[in-house]
């Protein structure tokens, strides 16, 4: 009796064990990659393009070490003012202007916005607290002296004659995807040096990396979304020609850990933005390219839901085609391959690129 009884336990043991391994198999087969199935719900709420005025960290407006702060942001169709870790309610009861729903701040049931420029609100009043919204340090960029960025450049080509590179496969991602929208700012005058570093006008990257973006432009087709390419590759003397020109100047140091670690001459990191077809303007991340606060962080829990949904659905869709981003701003992404990652000293012949 005591044997037929271990029998059964042990048969009853070996068909739990195949059914778990049978029901893992099916889950794996509909999800090869391991990697978590993640839906990202599109935001829907009326007051988007409303609210995107007011979102953003403000700071009491004297002189002052001790200055009250708070931050305002969306979450599920409700604008909230979080001051010391606790969410307020909002809600408008006119132009600019909104009440408290529940509880008073400082003394005050409202909220008062203006100096409303480029969409975004300069100041607000709670009460007789007055606020500024905490915008990146303005930088004085020094104009730099004729002939600085060419003798840096010069000084670079005739280092790079004393280094080993590696020859790489590079590739126009546009000739890939023409609907990808390229912004090379090092390879335009739109940056502080006022004038290219390299001349290119379409971005590249290494062969596989510029076949996973690729990859990625296809899904943000789908709805109606394309990215935008701030900078990609760029030969080795150029990358450290900028980088030593900004550390002298100061300014960008948002730029100085990819250039430092060689990762744009490499040909495997890019940075990225989004662009709309339908309305043909920029998507709105809650910061700029390069402005180095807070909501450029891809964890920043403020903005609206709008912003947060976008940020997140460039970062999955980066990740699920090799790209690891760079958690300290929404832009920056570096492509994971298996070789090494190692820098490349070439120029592109654009002429290449041409049907």
């Amino acid at each position: 009796m005591k044997s037929k009884t271990i029998i059964i336990v042990l048969f009853l043991f070996i068909l739990l064990n195949s059914f778990i391994l049978s029901d893992c198999r099916k889950q794996n087969k509909a999800n090869p990659s391991g990697s978590e199935n993640t839906t990202l719900e599109k935001p829907t709420n009326l007051h988007q393009d409303e609210w995107v005025a007011y979102v953003g960290a403000y700071e009491e407006l004297k002189e002052s070490e001790q200055k009250e702060k708070f931050v305002l942001w969306e979450k599920e169709g409700k604008l909230l003012l979080r001051y010391q870790t606790k969410d307020y309610e909002l809600k408008k009861i006119e132009l600019h202007k909104y009440l408290f729903v529940d509880n008073r701040l400082f003394d005050s049931n409202s909220v008062i916005f203006a100096a409303i420029n480029k969409n975004r609100a300069t100041v607000c009043k709670i009460g007789t607290y007055l606020f500024s919204r905490v915008y990146a340090p303005t930088e004085e960029i020094p104009v730099l002296s004729e002939g600085t960025v060419q003798n840096a450049l010069k000084t670079n080509q005739d280092a790079a004659k004393n280094r080993s590179f590696q020859e790489k496969k590079l590739v126009a991602v546009t000739s890939l995807k023409p609907s990808i929208q390229p912004m090379l700012r090092l390879s335009t005058s739109i940056n502080p040096l006022k004038q290219p570093l390299v001349v290119m006008k379409n971005p590249y990257l290494d062969a596989e990396a510029a076949k996973n973006l690729a990859r990625v432009e296809e899904e943000l087709q789908k709805d109606g979304l394309s990215l935008v390419v701030n900078q990609a590759y760029i030969p080795w003397y150029a990358e450290q020609s900028y980088l030593q020109l900004v550390q002298a100047m100061q300014i960008e140091q948002p730029f100085w850990v990819p250039f430092q670690k060689n990762y744009y001459s490499s040909g495997y990191t890019v940075d990225v933005g989004l662009f709309n077809q339908k309305t043909q303007q920029y998507v709105d991340m809650g910061s700029e390219y390069l402005e180095n606060i807070d909501p450029s962080a891809l964890d920043y829990f403020g903005g609206t839901v709008s912003q947060r949904y976008y940020k997140t659905l460039l970062s999955s869709l980066m990740k699920k085609y090799g790209f690891i981003p760079y958690d300290a701003h929404w832009w920056g992404y570096t492509f994971q391959t298996k070789g090494t990652i190692l820098p490349s000293n070439q120029d592109v012949q654009e002429e290449s690129t041409k049907k």
